[in-house]
């Protein structure tokens, strides 16, 4: 068994770690996994506390848009990126191959079940297109830095693929 346990100072993972349980008995801010991977091999590996993970999106400009999914449990998705227009947030509509807005009716991404930005939470391996702040730079690409904070996503998490219409789904890596 490979075990890691934080229980003092902090730790930032820079390169990849493979460890079947990783317990932080710290704040999530003392142990930051910054756009590295820790890979547990096992559905039965164990990770204890919450942790900070930080991944960066390629360079973008305003209007500019990218693909999230969490790989924490609860992580609020208005937190996530708060400088976002509230209808630039989607979950990708399978049966009717569109992208519909979470927070607002959008007339061109209608939603008849939109959400409260202030509740709703990444779904564990959903995929979600999210454009840039609204304050982003229009000619200097820069990266998004997305930082998500909470217990780590783990074991075997099942996502229901439909093929009502399309067979198109958006699913992204727990």
């Amino acid at each position: 068994t490979n075990k890691f346990t934080l229980e003092s100072g902090s730790v930032t993972l820079n390169n990849q770690m493979v460890v079947n349980e990783v317990i932080n008995n710290l704040t999530a801010d003392k142990f930051v996994i910054n756009s590295a991977g820790l890979y547990q091999q096992n559905p039965t590996d164990k990770a204890i506390g919450e942790f900070t993970v930080i991944q960066n999106s390629s360079p973008m400009i305003l209007n500019d848009a990218t693909l999230w999914s969490s790989p924490v449990k609860n992580q609020n998705v208005r937190s996530f990126s708060p400088q976002t227009l509230l209808k630039r947030f989607y979950k990708y509509d399978e049966a009717n191959n569109k992208f519909s807005s979470l927070f607002v009716n959008d007339p061109l991404y209608p939603n008849p079940t939109l959400s409260d930005p202030f509740t709703y939470n990444f779904e564990p391996a959903i995929g979600y297109h999210i454009r840039v702040a609204a304050n982003q730079n229009s000619t200097v690409a820069s990266p998004f830095v997305g930082k998500f904070v909470g217990e780590l996503n783990t074991g075997i998490i099942t996502v229901p693929a439909t093929v009502n219409s399309f067979g198109y789904n958006l699913v992204g890596n727990p």
